[in-house]
C-alpha cells in the first residue's frame, strides 16, 4: 500500500508565523517522503497550479474530499453546485476518488428518518456519481459518527449498514467506502475492527487517524489506542490495495520543527503500511 496525507493541513501556521501556500505545503510533505495526497479545492486556478507543480515533482492526488454541509448549512442547491465545482477541480488534479459524507439532510424542510436520509443523499450525490462515471472516477462514502453534543441530529452513515444501503443505489464499480479509522472507533468502540471486517471488500479509500478518551482527535497512528495490527489485518481481508491516507486536523507545527515532524509522520505511515 502507498501512504498519503491531507497536505492542505500543513498550510496552517503556528501562532505568530505565516501560513504556507499550497505548493509550500506540498513541498514540505514531499521532502518528508510523501508522493500521494488527499487534496481538494473549489478554485480552478489553484487546482491547475497544483496539478502543474505535482507533475513537475512526481506527485499525485490519490483522493479528494468533497465539501460537506453538516456545519455550514447553506442552501442545498448552492451546496450541490459547490460539490460539482470541487469535483471538476479534483478531475483537473488527476484525482481518481471523490470522498463524500453521506450524512446530509435538510432538517429545516423535512422530518428526519433513516429512509428519508438515505433518499436525500442518493438524490444529492447522483449528479456527482454521474460526473465520476463520465470521467472514470469513483465516489467513496465516508463512515461518520454521532457527536456527543449533537444527539438531536443523527448522522446517517454512522453505521455500516447505512453506508451499504447507500451503495446499493450505485454500480459497484462506481461507489465504495472511505473507511475513517477514528470515526469508526467513535461509532463502534472496541467493536470497530469487526465493523471494518464486515465491509472491507467495499473499501476503496481511507482516512487514517488515532484517538482515545472517546474523542475525535485526529492523531497520527500509534498516538492513541487503536489496535493497528488488527486494523491492518481487517483492511487487508477485503483485498484493499489503495492509499493509507493520514487525515490530520488540529496541530499547528512551528516552522523550525515542521520538517522533522512531517518526516516522522511519513515514517509512522510507512510502518503502518507494512503491518
Amino acid at each position: 500500500m502507498n501512504v498519503s496525507v491531507n497536505c492542505q493541513h500543513f498550510m496552517k501556521a503556528a501562532p505568530g508565523e505565516t501560513e504556507r501556500s499550497l505548493n509550500e505545503a506540498l513541498l514540505l510533505c514531499a521532502e518528508a517522503g510523501f508522493r500521494f495526497f488527499d487534496m481538494a479545492t473549489e478554485d480552478i486556478a489553484q487546482a491547475e497550479l497544483a496539478a502543474a507543480f505535482m507533475a513537475e515533482n512526481g506527485l499525485s492526488v490519490g483522493q479528494s474530499h468533497m465539501p460537506y454541509n453538516r456545519y455550514r448549512r447553506e442552501d442545498y442547491t448552492d451546496f450541490a453546485a459547490r460539490v460539482l465545482r470541487c469535483a471538476e477541480c479534483a478531475r483537473r488534479m488527476g484525482s481518481p476518488i471523490l470522498v463524500v459524507h453521506g450524512d446530509e439532510f435538510d432538517f429545516s424542510t423535512d422530518t428526519f428518518s433513516l429512509d428519508r436520509a438515505r433518499e436525500f443523499n442518493i438524490r444529492l450525490f447522483t449528479p456527482l456519481a454521474d460526473f465520476a462515471a463520465k470521467y472514470g472516477m469513483r465516489i467513496a462514502f465516508e463512515n461518520v459518527f454521532v457527536e456527543h453534543n449533537r444527539q438531536d441530529t443523527y448522522r446517517y452513515g454512522s453505521k455500516t449498514e447505512e453506508i451499504c444501503s447507500l451503495l446499493e443505489a450505485f454500480p459497484r464499480q462506481l461507489a465504495g467506502i472511505c473507511w475513517d479509522s477514528g470515526h469508526a472507533k467513535m461509532s463502534y468502540g472496541k467493536e470497530h475492527i469487526d465493523a471494518l471486517t464486515g465491509v472491507a471488500d467495499r473499501v476503496i479509500a481511507t482516512h487514517i487517524h488515532d484517538n482515545y478518551y472517546e474523542r475525535d482527535l485526529h492523531l497520527p497512528p500509534f498516538m492513541g489506542n487503536c489496535d493497528w495490527p488488527a486494523f491492518m489485518q481487517a483492511l487487508r481481508s477485503g483485498g484493499f490495495d489503495g492509499n493509507l491516507s493520514l487525515e490530520l486536523h488540529y496541530d499547528r507545527v512551528p516552522e523550525q520543527i515542521a520538517p522533522e515532524w512531517v518526516s516522522w509522520l511519513y515514517r509512522s505511515a510507512c510502518r503502518l503500511s507494512k503491518m
